[in-house]
C-alpha cells in the first residue's frame, strides 16, 4: 500500500524506497495552514512536504468541532470566498493519494 507524506511545518517525513513513511514530528509548536482574511475572502496556504500526494482535502468549521470538507485541491493553497464578517472559521487540510490520507494538519483560526 502506499501511504502519503503530508507537512504543514509541524510534520517531517521521510520516504524509504520500499514505499513506507515515517513522521516524526518537529520543533515548529502547533503548526497550521496560513489563514488570512479580506472582504469575505479567507485566503489559506499550506506546506505540501515530500512524497506523493494527488492532492488535498481542505475542511472548515465554525465551532472547532465539526468540521466539512469545503474543497479537494491539487494547489498548496485555497481561497474561501463568502465569508462573513466577525464569524469565526476553523481550517484544517490532509493530504492523500491511492495509498489514503495523511494525518490532519493543525487547526488555523481567522475571523474576518
Amino acid at each position: 500500500m502506499k501511504k502519503i507524506i503530508f507537512c504543514l511545518c509541524l510534520f517531517l517525513a521521510a520516504c524509504s524506497k520500499s514505499g513506507t513513511v515515517s513522521v516524526t514530528n518537529t520543533s515548529a509548536a502547533n503548526a497550521a495552514p496560513t489563514a488570512s482574511a479580506s472582504d469575505g475572502k479567507i485566503q489559506l496556504t499550506w506546506f505540501a512536504g515530500t512524497g506523493s500526494s494527488d492532492g488535498y482535502y481542505v475542511e472548515q468549521s465554525t465551532d472547532g468541532v465539526n468540521f466539512a470538507q469545503i474543497a479537494s485541491v491539487t494547489a498548496t493553497s485555497f481561497l474561501v470566498t463568502g465569508a462573513t464578517r466577525n464569524q469565526t472559521y476553523r481550517f484544517r487540510v490532509r493530504a492523500y493519494n491511492s495509498g489514503g490520507v495523511s494525518p490532519y494538519s493543525a487547526i488555523a483560526t481567522v475571523t474576518p
